[in-house]
C-alpha cells in the first residue's frame, strides 16, 4: 500500500526540471527505502504521542537501534502518515510511538547522519521542515545511510 501510495505522489508532483533527480521526500523514499514487514512487539517505553521524531531519536541513541523515518499506516487510521521508528539488528520494527502500526516504509539512516542532522537543524527528524536540495539532485551520500539494511543506488 505505502510503496503504491508513493508511485502515485512522486507522478502527480513530476516536472521536467531536469536538476531534479528525486522527486520530493516520496521519490527520496522510494529510491533508498524499502518495506519494514516485520513489527516487534517490545518492551521498550512508549514515548509521547504525535512526538515520533524525537521518540524514534531518543530510542536510537539509547537502545543502539537504527533510526528510520518514512511512511506507516496505523491501524486504527488506514492511510500512509510521515513517521518515524527504529530497527533493530534484524530489521525489525520497533514503534515506541504507534502502538497499532501495520506497514512501514522508509529509509534506515546511519546515527552519525541523523545526529549531524539534528545538530544542523535543531530540530527532530531528517527531512522536517529544511530537506536539502542537493537531496533532490544527487541523493544521499553513502555514508549518511545504515549500509547493512539499505541499497545504495547511485
Amino acid at each position: 500500500m505505502i510503496e503504491d501510495y508513493l508511485k502515485q505522489v512522486v507522478s502527480l508532483y513530476s516536472n521536467t526540471n531536469s536538476k531534479i533527480k528525486y522527486v520530493g521526500q516520496a521519490g527520496l523514499i522510494l529510491a533508498y527505502g524499502k518495506s519494514y514487514p516485520n513489527i516487534l512487539k517490545h518492551s521498550y517505553t512508549m514515548g509521547e504521542k504525535k512526538q515520533c521524531y524525537q521518540n524514534s531519536f531518543h530510542l536510537a541513541l539509547e537502545s543502539n537501534l537504527t533510526y528510520c523515518e518514512g511512511f506507516a499506516v496505523s491501524g486504527g487510521v488506514g492511510i500512509p502518515f510521515e513517521h518515524a521508528w527504529c530497527i533493530d539488528k534484524d530489521e525489525n520494527v520497533i514503534d515506541v510511538t504507534w502502538s497499532d502500526g501495520v506497514e512501514y516504509y522508509g529509509i534506515a539512516f546511519s546515527t552519525q547522519f541523523v545526529l549531524k542532522r539534528a545538530e544542523k537543524t535543531k530540530i527532530y527528524g531528517i527531512f522536517g521542515l529544511r530537506p536539502e536540495q542537493k537531496w533532490f539532485e544527487k541523493g544521499f551520500n553513502r555514508k549518511d545511510l545504515f549500509r547493512k539494511v539499505v541499497n545504495y543506488v547511485n
